[in-house]
């Protein structure tokens, strides 16, 4: 395996890159999943073809943080240097960057010695190059993809992409996921610091019209816990029965916590990025009924998680799929989780992450994720209403592309049949 500028990837450079995105001092985004898992000092090369790690707990699902699962552990070269991914020539996949125009675009061309093969050992990437274009808003990206301007779009968000389903020259793939929204209120801080104001807004929630007002119905209900439908541990309804609309509930709710004539909640603060908007407005409107009021204010992706995400006491966060719960898990949910925009701390539910994290029989995993989605959906520092079917739109002359996950994206096995009919 060769690195894009020609020189070879060794085991020295998977040791560097591991030691460096697991120390705490480098600061990178791949603590959320390594914190407590991995230390600098429990990586180490053991031959020319071996890495061995040493935990510092025992972790199931380890292999997934250092896959593609994982998109802050992306190998680099042994003495790499911040800020040069741009320039190219680091990477081993299957196009490599030869330039990015900001605001614009990037453009790829196919690597000569990318190392993967398809299923008859033949040579990939088929396509000789790629072209990323940026646009600033999604309907301008329908359009783009409608004209052949684009041939895949591979995140949609179903409220602007509708007329795509009925359009002859594009295909819609599907793919359901544990994608999902979480509508985060601080636990520290009044009303959300007392657990009945945090459940009567979870009772006002029409959820079932939010899978088909925001997506058409492409969505599975979610229950203010995390575990998806699409995880094999899912706990079942008769495990954790599934939450509705109740505003009466949520009105007895708010009165036992003295709110007897409703509640004023602090300003719910929002991304603009793709269904989050809307959703914020349909969770005003719906939670006017149970006697909640609150205002919204929209932010730009950058400057909500620059500056909004973690400190405001009630806002939207858009989470994407993983391909296990774990890694979202421990940074969103636990006491010490750096991504805890809840800032929700239960020991008997950290204890209960901690078990199934070391737990490999998935009989036993299941049981334990059913008294943790207990606790979450009980306490619920967040609201999760729904888990997101991903959408891709693609051309129907683009053949070899995978319906998902639609936040990565696989070009190696993509071929062109000729003009869209």
């Amino acid at each position: 395996m060769k690195w894009h500028d020609g020189k070879p990837l060794t085991v020295d450079d998977v040791v560097a890159t591991m030691k460096m995105l697991s120390d705490p001092k480098v600061g990178s985004s791949a603590l959320s999943a390594f914190s407590g898992v991995l230390s600098p000092d429990g990586v180490r090369k053991v031959d020319d073809q071996t890495v061995h790690f040493t935990l510092d707990r025992p972790y199931v699902d380890f292999p997934y943080t250092v896959s593609d699962d994982n998109y802050n552990s992306i190998i680099l070269p042994a003495g790499y240097k911040k800020g040069s991914f741009s320039k190219g020539g680091i990477g081993t996949g299957p196009f490599i960057l030869k330039g990015v125009t900001p605001k614009q675009g990037a453009t790829f061309v196919a690597n000569p010695d990318y190392w993967g093969k398809d299923a008859k050992g033949g040579k990939l990437p088929y396509l000789s190059g790629v072209q990323v274009k940026y646009f600033n808003d999604p309907q301008s990206t329908v359009l783009a993809l409608q004209s052949g301007g684009v041939d895949i779009y591979p995140q949609m968000a179903y409220a602007t992409a509708r007329g795509l389903f009925g359009d002859p020259k594009v295909n819609v793939l599907k793919l359901p996921s544990s994608e999902h929204r979480t509508v985060a209120m601080r636990t520290d801080q009044a009303p959300f610091d007392d657990k009945r104001v945090r459940q009567a807004l979870a009772y006002s929630i029409d959820r079932a019209a939010l899978v088909k007002g925001l997506f058409g119905g492409n969505a599975e209900l979610g229950n203010d816990h995390t575990f998806a439908q699409v995880y094999p541990f899912a706990p079942t309804e008769a495990e954790v029965p599934q939450r509705k609309q109740d505003y009466e509930k949520a009105k007895q709710l708010l009165a036992a916590a003295g709110h007897t004539g409703g509640v004023t909640v602090p300003t719910l603060i929002v991304e603009e990025f793709l269904d989050v908007p809307e959703y914020a407005q349909l969770l005003q409107d719906q939670a006017k009924g149970a006697g909640i009021t609150m205002r919204l204010h929209q932010e730009s992706q950058s400057i909500f998680y620059n500056k909004v995400w973690l400190q405001t006491p009630f806002g939207i966060v858009d989470w994407g799929g993983r391909g296990s719960i774990s890694p979202l898990i421990e940074p969103a949910y636990t006491a010490k989780g750096i991504w805890n925009s809840s800032h929700w701390k239960d020991p008997a539910y950290d204890k209960l992450v901690a078990q199934f994290d070391s737990e490999a029989d998935e009989g036993r995993r299941k049981q334990i994720a059913a008294q943790a989605a207990k606790i979450q959906n009980d306490e619920t520092p967040t609201l999760i209403s729904f888990f997101i079917t991903g959408l891709r739109g693609v051309r129907k002359n683009v053949q070899g592309i995978e319906n998902g996950p639609v936040d990565h994206i696989d070009a190696s096995k993509v071929w062109l049949t000729g003009p869209a009919a």
